[in-house]
């Protein structure tokens, strides 16, 4: 009967391969899930036929009759089971994909059990199973002794004192329900691999130069602490050196190395250095030491070390502030305001909480800018529009496209710019001239303009059409998003209810994705249980017996919430599955 699992699971694999299912993560903990059954169906198939053997029938008509005596019950556990898990189809977004070959897997898993034990079990138990030696005692004898008298007479007892096992029951279920109450939240587990990497962020007005100093200073301290790791601890004593690679991507993401990360737009102030490691297992050792390291040793700048993670989950504790629409351009300066004191009152409260390694707003503080304030009447008089003032000033100072030079396959833009000694200084741009695109005219800007110094914010991010603040906070190695987050939560319900009209605070990051992934496998899970719920009304054919099988699944989920608490591992995606 051990054959069975091999050859179901081979034929499995065959079906996933067909549908265009790969071997991954899902479809693995798919099998494993399934293993119990993918055992079960054959073992009560082959023990069919060794029954009737002992009987005395032929070893022909056991091996045709012995699986078929429980036949209706394997069908319907098999049913039961396909039904629990089809409505996972139904899940949609980042969720649904990631689950997407459960179902297919699960079903395919089951349908090739119960072929396997209707079909090469009874070849194998009519060639291979032949009768005991020795008559089996019946069941009456059976229960006086060992095991199976041990367990008569205590479900004997338990029957007569039927009252107190109930009680006792309601009491197992209080304490499940104690210790679920405790457990720690963390939707996704983080993934033990050979890579990990860093997000390096600087202030929105550095150079491509400054970036590429900063993230160069990061390697070094990757280098500095990896090298310095004990034997033992990080890495096999006398074994190849820990580290294998490091490689930066400066002004912008490297390509998607992992499914769960999306690469960076294009930007000066970022950099993302990539960690490769010979031992998988050192890579969580490695980030704590890195990330304290890295907030002393590299100042001026925000970086978070990361693992990598299951799920696309980018910023483990996230508060995001949204303004007003965005229909007048006068109540734009205003508006930022108003965003900017919010979040300045949630940072203080995000701060309070204890485990934080980074903390951090997406707009970043306002950078030096330049503003030129133009006089409509001086320049309406001189012919010069607006947009000639901002031609003249950006071919200037960033260039003007002028046209290409080619050189083989590689073709090279030609601007046409100032010199760098001619563009440094404020006086210098103070001198330029505006060149008019209706007259043949050229004035000097500061004739029809006024240039002033200001602090304004660089970069505006929106979410849905509003004006979107984030505050983005990265906890310190060890310490879960649930752990920073369950403080401070109650203060920040408190400052959303506060807010002035037109302005909302949402709390995003792991926290809404656990709430929106929960939310809709709780779907899946009501659809499920009126789906077995079915299955069983057809097999019993009565409408309370279903209820019985029902009432059994509550002592079975908090034993699970009782073994998580024991082991002291969060409850997130995966066990909610479970």
């Amino acid at each position: 009967m051990a054959l069975a699992i091999p050859i179901t699971l081979a034929m499995t694999f065959g079906v996933a391969y067909m549908l265009g299912i790969d071997l991954q993560q899902v479809s693995v903990a798919t099998l494993i899930i399934a293993l119990g059954l993918l055992v079960d169906v054959p073992v009560v198939a082959g023990d069919g036929i060794k029954r009737g053997l002992a009987a005395g029938l032929p070893s022909r008509v056991a091996a045709w009759l012995g699986p078929t005596k429980l036949a209706t019950a394997i069908f319907f556990a098999t049913l039961t089971n396909i039904i629990a898990y089809l409505p996972f189809l139904m899940l949609t977004g980042n969720t649904g994909e990631f689950l997407k070959s459960l179902p297919i897997v699960m079903t395919a898993a089951l349908l090739c059990a119960l072929v396997i034990a209707m079909t090469f079990i009874p070849l194998l138990g009519y060639y291979i199973q032949r009768p005991p030696a020795r008559k089996e005692l019946s069941i009456e004898e059976k229960r006086e002794r060992g095991f199976y008298g041990f367990y008569n007479r205590l479900v004997g007892r338990a029957i007569q004192h039927r009252w107190s096992v109930l009680l006792g029951s309601f009491v197992f279920l209080l304490i499940g329900g104690f210790a679920a109450s405790h457990l720690k939240s963390q939707f996704f587990p983080e993934d033990v691999q050979y890579w990990f990497y860093l997000d390096i962020w600087l202030p929105n007005d550095v150079p491509l130069s400054a970036t590429n100093d900063t993230a160069m200073r990061a390697e070094q301290v990757v280098r500095k602490i990896i090298e310095g790791a004990p034997e033992g601890e990080t890495r096999e004593k006398g074994g190849d050196h820990l580290l294998t690679s490091v490689t930066s991507f400066i002004g912008g993401g490297g390509p998607r190395f992992w499914f769960s990360i999306s690469p960076e737009a294009t930007q000066t102030n970022y950099a993302q250095v990539i960690v490769q490691v010979r031992d998988k297992e050192a890579t969580p050792k490695l980030i704590g030491p890195l990330q304290e390291e890295l907030n002393k040793q590299v100042p001026g700048a925000w970086i978070t070390v990361r693992q990598l993670q299951t799920n696309p989950v980018e910023t483990p504790v996230e508060v995001l502030i949204s303004g007003q629409a965005d229909t007048d351009p006068r109540t734009e300066a205003e508006d930022i305001r108003s965003l900017r004191n919010i979040a300045s009152q949630a940072m203080d409260i995000v701060r309070q909480s204890p485990g934080i390694a980074v903390l951090r707003d997406d707009w970043n503080p306002d950078s030096p800018q330049m503003k030129i304030e133009i006089d409509p009447d001086r320049a309406n008089l001189v012919s010069i529009t607006n947009a000639d003032i901002a031609t003249s000033t950006a071919a200037a100072i960033s260039g003007n496209p002028v046209g290409v030079y080619k050189e083989g396959n590689k073709s090279i833009p030609i601007v046409a710019r100032l010199r760098p000694q001619d563009r440094a200084r404020l006086s210098q741009i103070e001198n330029l001239y505006v060149n008019s695109s209706q007259e043949n005219v050229k004035v000097p800007l500061l004739s029809v303009a006024a240039l002033k110094n200001i602090l304004e914010t660089a970069r505006i991010r929106r979410r849905e059409h509003f004006r979107t603040l984030s505050i983005l906070c990265f906890p310190t190695p060890g310490v879960l998003a649930s752990q920073v987050l369950a403080p401070i939560e109650p203060k920040l319900i408190a400052l959303k209810k506060s807010l002035p009209p037109g302005y909302q605070l949402q709390i995003g990051g792991e926290k809404a994705k656990q709430v929106d992934g929960f939310t809709n496998l709780a779907v899946v899970l009501l659809i499920s249980l009126v789906g077995i719920y079915l299955a069983l009304l057809i097999q019993f054919n009565n409408a309370i017996k279903p209820l019985l099988v029902f009432a059994a699944a509550p002592y079975g989920a908090i034993g699970a919430l009782i073994a998580l608490a024991i082991m002291g591992t969060p409850f997130g995606f995966m066990a909610f599955l479970g």
